[in-house]
């Protein structure tokens, strides 16, 4: 695993990672590096569902996320495990 999935893993499963690089470097034609990486984890992660704000982020085609963009949406509640807070939305 290269440095930058790694980076993105500390917030992100893995397919959620795998389809933020591919969104950046396909769609977007801006490649992360592993420092962005490393940021835009953090962004994602103080969404409260780092995996759900990867999703908005790549529906609304942008190439990096903030919380404060996406105020009009419910902030997913923070138990502490992203599995229990998945499955409690379904």
């Amino acid at each position: 695993m290269n440095e930058i999935l790694a980076n993105l893993m500390t917030a992100l499963d893995e397919e959620h990672a795998q389809a933020i690089v591919e969104h950046r470097r396909v769609t977007m034609k801006k490649p992360l590096t592993a420092f962005g990486a490393k940021l835009l984890a953090k962004h994602l992660a103080a969404w409260g569902d780092a995996n759900a704000a990867a999703e908005i982020m790549i529906e609304k085609c942008w190439a990096g996320f903030d919380a404060s963009w996406v105020r009009d949406r419910r902030r997913p509640a923070m138990t502490g495990n992203g599995m229990i807070d998945a499955l409690m939305r379904h």
